[in-house]
């Protein structure tokens, strides 16, 4: 099961077929979503049916249950769309007007970022918003996403908002990704350099290591460095490569 420090994620049942009427019939929840009308209980209907047929594919969205008091407060996922007759990978977030502000959907988004690239090995992700859906492209630019292009979705102007693991060093003036890798000359146990641009971890294949990625993270954060915490390494930015000189995540926060 998915879940973060306040929230779980679990699929969407009949029983949950009320909550996720408030949700579509809800015209705040709904203004940037689709033609932004308030959806009838056929709509709600279809919309469920369409969830359940997206969780074959190992993907669709997942209601979101705040731990505190077990309630529902919102749903989040991953969505298959097409973009420009591409197939891409949708990171959705909706939160009850109710939770607004809380910081909830950031912390589901981060979440289903980390998981698509950890459990799926995805690479790129997007947002679709809407413009003036600036409390979306808010939670897009937290979790590393950037404005790429405008497209057009059944009449509506939409923003593709982007997310893509880099193994390479980003030019300079671009946002910087941490490498986590397997030189040939490490020893046994992950070391920090730092380049100025960023903090590498050279670290030996965790395959093969007893060292987990946990311990990484630790490492990196127990020498003193920019970086602001833990928490961070692992949240804002993470590269998995398998090609043979890299073997496992890595993460780093951006410098301040």
């Amino acid at each position: 099961m998915l879940e973060t420090d306040r929230l779980f994620f679990r699929p969407y049942c009949p029983d949950d077929l009320p909550f996720l009427a408030r949700l579509l019939k809800d015209p705040d929840v709904v203004r940037f979503i689709g033609h932004g009308r308030p959806r009838t209980d056929e709509e709600v209907a279809r919309f469920y049916d369409w969830v359940q047929r997206s969780y074959a594919s190992g993907l669709g969205l997942m209601v979101a249950v705040r731990k505190q008091d077990m309630r529902p407060i919102g749903h989040a996922g991953l969505v298959p769309q097409t973009v420009d007759g591409k197939p891409e990978t949708e990171i959705g977030y909706w939160m009850a007007k109710e939770y607004w502000g809380n910081g909830y959907a950031s912390e589901a988004a981060r979440a289903f970022r980390e998981y698509a690239a950890a459990a799926k090995g995805l690479r790129r992700l997007i947002c679709l918003i809407q413009p003036g859906n600036a409390a979306s492209v808010r939670v897009a630019q937290k979790i590393g996403m950037i404005r790429e292009k405008e497209i057009v979705i059944r009449e509506k102007q939409v923003h593709v908002y982007a997310w893509e693991q880099s193994c390479q060093r980003p030019a300079q003036g671009t946002s910087p990704v941490a490498l986590l890798h397997h030189p040939a000359d490490s020893d046994t146990k992950p070391a920090v350099s730092h380049h100025g641009w960023l903090s590498v971890i050279y670290c030996p294949c965790l395959v093969t290591s007893d060292w987990s990625a946990s311990d990484c993270m630790r490492r990196a954060a127990s020498v003193p460095t920019p970086v602001r915490s833990a928490r961070d390494w692992a949240a804002e930015a993470s590269c998995f490569c398998f090609d043979g000189r890299f073997s496992a995540m890595g993460s780093a926060s951006f410098f301040e």
